[in-house]
Parts: structure tokens; sequence; C-alpha cells
């Protein structure tokens, strides 16, 4: 199959019937070179976004199929690969996150806001205490302790059983 002209002919009908909102794509992605100017950015639903992103890593693999892999695999989009579980996961995301914004600093999650008074009291607990920063010794120390670590036994068990239960889940849901 030529995914080349897939993708390019589903571009050129997706700028014909831009939704109103939704998710940003570069049509030539940033990574292989592409630009933020306004013709190389088209607003796609989150179901698009995710078959345009399916078709650039099957066109470029690499760096392409990296961007699809941690746009199908963060923890909120776990088990929802099709184009329509994903839509659906995004959508119920953002609504989450629009009705949740509750300060004017970010939190660690994207879009999510802590409240004043949770950020007076993480100010406090700061308080007289040094911003403390890794040495490169230090980084490579910790990354040594992680280097060729196995799971034990029960830490495998416990991951087959929950692939295990979801994946039953996902069947039962597809009935």
């Amino acid at each position: 199959m030529n995914y080349q002209r897939v993708y390019h002919a589903f571009i050129a009908h997706r700028r014909e019937r831009q939704p109103e909102s939704g998710e940003r794509h570069h049509v030539f992605p940033r990574a292989l070179g592409g630009t933020d100017d306004e013709d190389n950015l088209i607003v796609l639903t989150p179901g698009d976004h995710l078959f345009a992103h399916v078709l650039l890593a099957r066109i470029h693999g690499g760096s392409m199929s990296r961007a699809l892999m941690f746009m199908t695999s963060r923890q909120r989009y776990a088990g929802r690969t099709s184009r329509r579980h994903y839509e659906f996961a995004r959508r119920e995301v953002s609504a989450a996150m629009r009705g949740n914004r509750l300060s004017d600093r970010r939190c660690y999650r994207v879009g999510w806001r802590h409240s004043p008074e949770t950020i007076r009291k993480m100010a406090a607990a700061k308080t007289g205490r040094p911003n403390k920063k890794l040495t490169p010794e230090q980084v490579d120390a910790m990354r040594a302790r992680q280097t060729g670590r196995k799971d034990s036994e029960q830490a495998r068990a416990n991951k087959s059983r929950a692939a295990r239960l979801s994946h039953e889940r996902r069947r039962e849901q597809a009935r």
C-alpha cells in the first residue's frame, strides 16, 4: 500500500473541512525538518490526528513511530488505540481538564491547576530547603543502579495478571 499517497489525500481532504477545535498537527513533521508556519499546520479531530500519525509511522518509521507510541501509550490512553477509542478518550480528558482550572499556576499535569491554598501549602513546605540539583556523577550513579534491573517474580506475576484482566475487560466492553 502506498501510505504516502494515502497520507497526502487524507491531509488534502481534511484541509477542506477542518473542525473548529481539535489538535494541531504538523503536516510535515518538525522532527523531519517541518516548521511552525501556518501552511504546515492543520487542525484535526483527535481520531484523525491519531490516524495521521499511524500513516507517518508507516511512511517514515523512526521518530514518527516514537511519536505514535507516545500518543497511544500514555496512561490516560492505555488500551485505546483505535481511532474511535482514542478520540473518545481525548475528548473525555479535555473536558475533565477544562472543568479543573482552579488557579493561574499550572500543575504537573498539563491543563490541571493547583488551588491557591495548595500552592501556599507547597510554598510553605519548601521554605528553608535548598533547591537541590543533581551533579552529573549523581545522575550517572542513578542510571547505573537501574541498568540491568529485573522485576521480581511477584512483580512479573502482577503485571501479567493486570494485562490479562485489562484484555478481558476490553473484550467484554466490545460485546
